[in-house]
């Protein structure tokens, strides 16, 4: 499994697995059906306005097709790495180094899509993500940049303030120094192991989380982890 080093605000490198190539096409296909379904709604609408005679049906076209042409870039850019698509299948675009990428690499990897989908009819995205190391179609090797998997985020609620007990005691307060972006990513470690029982992923996740908060104990990964979750609840209901 390719994983790549996600890094959080507290400066804890976490691995996330890369996107597979199904993740991708699947996630591709799901943008290609909201587009042509706007295109449909756009088509009935401008066939409304021509019937009418109406002299805005030229302009509603070209307003029309500015979404379609941008509909990747605007999304990534604004939603985190994400297009409705990569929603759905719980992927993401993050830099080479696990941080969100820059205004340019967004557009450099947009710029890529002229080869790796129209001009090649998606034959040169598929065959890279396929065959490269890091899972990367060629926009994504010119911007470094790279697609992972993320488990989509239940509620703040259900996922940050779990309920603690009035009489628990806090066993970590260094718990306290974490932030509520961190304690997400444990959360998602934690599902994702879950899911997949990638017992790495959790060693690694907590000895992280042990050298950053200075942390010495022996305890199980999984219940340092969840004791952290726990511990930080506590302290900031109690801040």
């Amino acid at each position: 499994m390719s994983t790549i080093p996600v890094n959080t605000s507290q400066n804890i490198m976490l691995d996330f697995e890369l996107g597979s190539l199904g993740d991708r096409i699947l996630g591709r296909l799901i943008d290609l059906a909201v587009v042509i379904a706007y295109v449909l709604i756009i088509i009935i609408l401008i066939s409304g306005f021509a019937m009418k005679g109406g002299p805005g049906a030229s302009l509603l076209f070209i307003l029309a097709a500015l979404p379609i042409v941008f509909y990747d870039l605007v999304l990534e850019v604004f939603f985190n790495g994400q297009s409705i698509g990569k929603r759905a299948m719980n992927t993401r675009v993050v830099s080479m180094d696990g941080n969100r990428p820059t205004l340019g690499q967004f557009m450099i990897r947009w710029l890529f899509r002229l080869v790796d989908f129209t001009l090649t009819q998606s034959l040169c995205a598929v065959i890279c993500v396929a065959v490269s190391k890091k899972h990367q179609r060629l926009g994504d090797m010119v911007a470094g940049t790279a697609v992972i998997k993320t488990r989509a985020l239940a509620s703040l609620q259900e996922t940050l303030y779990v309920p603690v007990q009035e009489d628990y005691e806090v066993r970590f307060p260094e718990a306290a120094a974490l932030k509520d972006a961190d304690i997400q990513l444990i959360k998602e470690v934690l599902q994702h192991y879950n899911h997949s029982d990638n017992l790495l992923l959790l060693h690694n996740t907590a000895e992280k989380i042990r050298d950053t908060l200075h942390i010495q104990d022996h305890m199980d990964p999984s219940m340092f982890l969840h004791t952290i979750i726990s511990d930080y609840n506590y302290l900031g209901s109690r801040g």
